[in-house]
């Protein structure tokens, strides 16, 4: 009988070589992404005899600063190749022993812990009975939660895909055109990018910490250093920033991590505009898939299924040991 065994890499190019390879990866559970994003992480990886079957990458959260990260989504556990090869019921048996050998390891550390699984793992039934018959039970929680993606957006051509838009968002693009003082950019700097974000949220009655700042500059070097793009406009008359989105791109999916609007110019429909831009970006990089991550708000969930997306569900995992 194989032995089930975890240990913590810290081999940059072991960690690489698991990724590359993992039917699961998201670009945010890169190696070099994730540790950018995030304050701590420590890098799990389950083996079954002296095959490395599953990598779990454990975030630790700040509580007092809105958890793990802004900027990332489905930093959770990726599964080699095995999961693809195997019937449901060895699958149910390997899970088992995976995740409830991963819920003792995190015991241990008794730090705050979240989770968000990648959208290709949504069987979570073995951590719901976890809840009831594992001595851990009592600290697990889990989240149900749903983005809006596009699918298949290598498949289609621009006007199919302008055509499973709405009629507002249609309308909306179609009349910016007559806008001729903003222009198109994928360039900005990061005190742009911070400044547009510490507006927003400003406007919300927030404040922006030192942490956040030191984030927005470590996700404008990744998309700097290759791993995404900038969509933008810019006022001709000031050469004024005046909308902003930042994708990161990997493993075929785009993901639409913040996209900002100065409020002066929500009038001239340019966030629609900005947004059909990085779509159509995304396109032309060959991206199967645009993830606007995240859709759990009304406003915000109508908004982005006004693009013509689908729901795609996913689950937050949380483990409370207070």
């Amino acid at each position: 009988m194989s032995k089930y065994t975890f240990t913590k890499i810290d081999d940059f190019d072991v960690l690489m070589k698991f990724w590359s390879a993992s039917p699961d990866a998201t670009i945010f559970t890169h190696p070099d992404v994730l540790p950018k994003l995030v304050d701590q992480v420590e890098w799990w990886m389950a083996y079954k005899g002296e095959e490395p079957v599953c990598l779990w990458p454990i975030c630790v959260p700040d509580l007092k600063n809105g958890g793990i990260s802004r900027f990332v989504y489905y930093a959770g556990p990726m599964w080699s190749s095995l999961r693809l090869q195997i019937n449901t019921l060895k699958w149910m048996e390997l899970s088992k022993k995976i995740y409830t050998g991963y819920v003792e390891v995190f015991s241990k550390k008794k730090d705050p812990f979240e989770a968000s699984f990648p959208t290709m793992l949504t069987d979570m039934r073995e951590f719901f009975w976890m809840k009831h018959d594992n001595k851990y039970g009592a600290a697990i929680e889990i989240t149900p939660r749903y983005s809006a993606v596009i699918k298949g957006l290598d498949l289609i051509d621009k006007n199919t895909l302008l055509s499973t838009f709405n009629y507002n968002r249609r309308w909306e693009i179609n009349a910016f055109k007559k806008i001729d003082h903003l222009v198109s950019t994928m360039e900005c700097n990061v005190e742009e990018l911070y400044m547009m974000y510490k507006a927003y949220f400003e406007q919300q009655g927030k404040t922006v910490s030192n942490r956040e700042y030191a984030k927005i500059h470590q996700l404008y070097s990744l998309v700097d250093s290759g791993y995404g793009y900038y969509y933008g406009y810019r006022d001709t008359t000031t050469n004024c920033l005046k909308s902003i989105a930042v994708v990161l791109l990997g493993c075929g999916t785009a993901n639409l991590v913040i996209n900002f609007v100065a409020d002066a110019y929500r009038k001239h429909n340019i966030n629609a505009t900005t947004i059909y831009g990085a779509i159509l970006k995304a396109k032309t990089l060959d991206a199967s898939i645009f993830d606007f991550n995240g859709a759990n708000s009304p406003d915000r969930a109508f908004y982005k299924h006004s693009f013509g997306a689908e729901p795609q569900l996913y689950f937050d995992l949380k483990l409370n040991w207070t």
